[in-house]
């Protein structure tokens, strides 16, 4: 039996529709992204029985479309769950950065669980409808929506950034004007456009990215854009992400359960150890688990 080491899941979701409001998990828009549809529930029961065996010592929950008018609520739950469980270990909310009075809610969310690390606001935006995370294009080079930006770090909040390559440009420049405010780029960058071409400009997109010294790549999410993916088919994303952030600023996260509609936990976990088989103990411990503990403050 393969020893894991000491493991931080930098990115995973918990939900229960039955009892909350998710539209964004239940108006069937997610189905034609993913391919299927989505667990009605995944609890933290379902979360632990995923992640037994494999050392997730500590975990980092990403906001997943709670009722939009009460995001806060979403906290709340999750710190009842942390004080019973101890998972997850860090929050990363929603809040509409583009409401006037957003700061209210960085203040509430603060005020409801000393977890909470960042804010989850999708940004991106693609040509096929499909793949749309954001409900308008511009939200990245809208003034409005960078007022709220520029609270984050009078709150010391990273920002999740789920975009695709041609909004890296802007992705740049807004962390170039915001440079103490740590930007995570989620799922691999979505790397869901396959031709050379896009292939070429996503590459591209992660130079730009990588630039600004405040922008970390959360390496996952491969089921959302390959669902037949394969140590070989992904290798050599991960590559161009290790190369091109460099080893300190690439964290693993397993998108659970999005990414468990075409992998267990245990394939993915071993599938992920086999893509960086060839590092140094003292790398993958980086990947794994380090920066991750850095970068959300889980010392």
């Amino acid at each position: 039996m393969t020893a894991f080491i000491p493991a931080i899941d930098s990115h995973h979701h918990l939900w229960d529709s039955v009892r909350n409001s998710y539209p964004y998990l239940t108006d069937g828009s997610r189905d034609r992204m993913h391919g299927k549809p989505l667990p009605r529930v995944y609890g933290i029961e379902d979360y632990l029985r995923d992640i037994s065996g494999l050392n997730v010592v500590r975990s980092v929950h990403i906001q997943c479309g709670w009722n939009p008018t009460d995001p806060v609520g979403e906290t709340r739950w999750l710190e009842d769950v942390a004080q019973k469980t101890e998972y997850p270990t860090a929050i990363v909310a929603y809040a509409d950065l583009s409401d006037p009075l957003v700061e209210q809610t960085l203040v509430a969310h603060t005020a409801t669980s000393r977890r909470l690390r960042g804010i989850r606001q999708h940004v991106g935006w693609h040509v096929d409808p499909r793949y749309r995370l954001a409900g308008r294009p511009d939200l990245l080079t809208d003034p409005n929506w960078g007022r709220g930006f520029a609270l984050l770090e009078k709150f010391n909040l990273s920002f999740e950034l789920q975009a695709f390559y041609p909004q890296f440009v802007d992705a740049a420049a807004l962390a170039t004007k915001f440079p103490r405010t740590k930007i995570l780029l989620g799922n691999s960058g979505m790397p869901v456009d396959r031709e050379p071409d896009a292939i070429a400009a996503w590459r591209e997109g992660l130079k730009q990215l990588a630039v600004c010294p405040n922008v970390f790549a959360k390496i996952g999410g491969f089921s959302m854009v390959d669902h037949r993916w394969t140590v070989k088919s992904i290798a050599p994303f991960v590559t161009d992400l290790v190369d091109t952030f460099g080893i300190d600023r690439c964290l693993f996260g397993s998108n659970f359960p999005v990414d468990g509609l075409y992998r267990d936990f245990k394939a993915m976990w071993h599938d992920y150890h086999a893509v960086i088989a060839d590092l140094s103990e003292i790398d993958k411990r980086k990947l794994f688990h380090d920066n991750a503990a850095r970068v959300y403050h889980l010392a």
